[in-house]
C-alpha cells in the first residue's frame, strides 16, 4: 500500500515538473510566495521591526511590528496598540497576505479627524461584485494605514517561533512538548507585556483568529485581571468549545491509534520544510490547483465565491506553518471530551501536575471582561455556530459586539483570506476599535 501511495505522488510530481517546464509562462509566480512576514511588510512600503520575545520557559517568539513612516507619532500615541494572533497551524502572515493590496497610504497625516475615517469607511463597494474593498483585505495593513501600532504575533513552534534558549527543535524532542496550555500560560502574557513595555500604553487591543481566540479565552479565565489590559478582545471565528466541530479533524480525533501515535512520538506537526513547500506549490497551481482549493473547503467550509484562486500558491506557501503533535492531540482531546481543559497527561502525571486525576477545565465563567466582540459565521466547520452559542452561554458577561457575518457561505479561513474580508470583517473591526480610541 505504501509503495502504491508513493508511486502516485511520484507520478504527480513528474507530471507537474513536465507541465511546469513546458508552461513556464502560464502561471506567474507571485513574489509573496517567497517573502517572509518582514519582507511582505516592507514590500508594501512600511517598515518592519522584528522582536524576539523570550518566555518564562525559555521559548523565543518571533513578533513583527508594522511601522508606518507617514503617521505622526502623536497620532500613534492616541491609538491603542493592536496584537494580531493567528490560528492553529498558521502564522501571523495570515493578516497580510490575503491580497496583493495594502500598500502604504497617506490616509492619516498629522492627526485624523472623525469625518476623515467616516469618509474612508463610506467609500463603499458593490458587495455583489468580487472585488477588493477600498478599505483593504489585509487587516494588518489596514490598521497600520489608519495609524495603529500593529504587532503580528507567532505562536511557539511555527516557522517564525521555532527557537529556544537552549533546545534545538531539530534535535531535542523536548522542544515539542507543548500544547496551547503553554501558549496561554507563557506566550500570550509575554507578548502582551512586551508590547505594553515597548509602547508605554496602559492597554492593548487583541484580535485573534480561531486558536488566537482560544488563547485569550484561556488567559482571561485563569487570570481575569488581564481584562484591565485587553481592551478590546476581538474574536474572529471564536473557539473555546468544539463539541459540534464538523471538520475532518473530528475524524482524526476518533481514530485512537492515530491520536496515540501523535502523543507517544510527539515532535513537529506539518512543518513547512522545503519539500512540503515544493509539493504545495505544485498542487496549488494549474492544473492541480483544484486539489488545494477542495482541501481548504473540506477543512474549513465550502465557499468558492470568496476564494481568490490566483492567491492559492501564496496561501499554500505560508500555511500550514507548523505546530507540535501534542497541540493537535490537545485539540482532539477537546473534541472527544467535549470540554476546554488542560492537556490530559494520564492519571499519574495529572495527579502530579494538577493535583487531580483529570485535567482541570478552563473556568470560562470567571471571565469578567465586558470588552469582548464576537465575529462568526454560519458556514464555519471549525467554529461551528452551535459552539459559538455554547460559548456565549458559558460566559457570564455580556458581549461588547455580537456580529454574525451576513454572508451565508462565509467559512473559517474567509476571516483572513476572503476576497471581501475588507467589507465583511475589517470595516466591523475598525468600528469596534474606534469606540476604544481617543478620537
Amino acid at each position: 500500500m505504501a509503495i502504491k501511495v508513493f508511486s502516485f505522488y511520484f507520478i504527480i510530481l513528474l507530471i507537474s515538473n513536465y507541465l511546469s517546464f513546458n508552461c513556464i509562462f502560464c502561471w506567474k509566480v507571485d513574489p509573496d510566495e517567497d517573502r517572509d512576514i518582514g519582507q511582505v511588510i516592507e514590500s508594501r512600503g512600511f517598515i518592519s521591526e522584528t522582536h524576539h520575545i523570550r518566555t518564562e520557559d525559555d521559548y523565543i517568539l518571533g513578533v513583527y511590528r508594522i511601522i508606518n513612516p507617514l503617521v505622526d507619532i502623536k497620532l500613534i500615541e492616541k491609538r491603542k496598540p493592536i496584537i494580531l494572533q493567528h490560528g492553529l497551524l498558521s502564522s501571523g502572515a495570515d493578516f497580510i497576505i490575503s491580497s496583493p493590496d495594502g500598500s502604504i497610504k497617506d490616509w492619516v497625516n498629522h492627526g485624523l479627524a472623525d469625518n476623515d475615517i467616516d469618509n474612508i469607511l463610506a467609500n463603499d463597494v458593490n458587495i455583489n461584485e468580487t472585488i477588493n474593498d477600498p478599505i483593504g483585505n489585509n487587516l494588518g495593513f489596514v490598521l497600520a494605514n489608519l495609524g495603529y501600532d500593529v504587532w503580528i504575533s507567532n505562536s511557539r513552534g511555527n516557522i517564525y517561533s521555532r527557537n529556544h534558549s537552549f533546545l534545538n527543535p531539530d534535535k531535542d524532542s523536548k522542544f515539542w512538548e507543548f500544547t496551547f496550555d503553554e501558549m496561554i500560560t507563557y506566550d500570550t502574557p509575554a507578548i502582551i507585556h512586551h508590547v505594553l513595555n515597548e509602547t508605554q500604553s496602559d492597554s492593548i487591543g487583541w484580535i485573534g483568529h480561531s486558536q488566537g481566540t482560544l488563547l485569550m479565552f484561556g488567559l482571561l479565565s485563569i487570570k481575569p485581571e488581564y481584562s484591565n489590559l485587553i481592551k478590546p478582545f476581538i474574536a474572529l471565528a471564536p473557539v473555546a468549545r468544539v463539541d459540534h466541530l464538523q471538520s475532518p479533524i473530528r475524524m482524526l480525533a476518533k481514530i485512537e491509534p492515530a491520536v496515540q501515535f501523535l502523543r507517544s512520538h510527539g515532535g513537529e506537526f506539518l512543518s513547512n520544510n522545503r519539500f512540503i513547500r515544493y509539493l504545495k506549490r505544485t498542487l496549488c497551481t494549474p492544473p492541480f490547483h483544484f486539489i488545494c482549493s477542495n482541501t481548504l473547503f473540506l477543512l474549513m467550509g465550502y465557499d468558492s465565491t470568496q476564494l481568490n484562486v490566483t492567491r492559492l500558491p501564496v496561501y499554500a506557501a505560508h500555511d500550514p506553518a507548523g505546530t507540535s503533535s501534542w497541540n493537535m492531540v490537545h485539540f482532539c482531546q477537546m473534541i472527544n471530551q467535549r470540554s476546554f481543559s488542560r492537556f490530559d497527561l494520564g492519571l499519574k502525571n495529572n495527579l502530579r501536575k494538577y493535583g487531580s486525576p483529570h485535567p482541570p477545565e478552563y473556568p470560562l465563567d470567571k471571565i469578567n471582561s465586558t470588552h469582548i466582540a464576537f465575529l462568526y459565521s454560519s458556514n464555519d466547520l471549525l467554529a461551528d455556530p452551535q459552539d459559538v452559542s455554547l460559548l456565549k452561554s458559558l460566559l457570564k458577561v455580556p458581549l461588547f459586539r455580537d456580529y454574525l457575518v451576513p454572508f451565508e457561505k462565509w467559512n473559517h479561513m474567509d476571516f483572513t483570506y476572503a476576497m471581501q474580508t475588507g467589507y465583511y470583517i475589517n470595516r466591523v473591526v475598525i468600528n469596534i476599535l474606534r469606540e476604544f480610541d481617543a478620537w
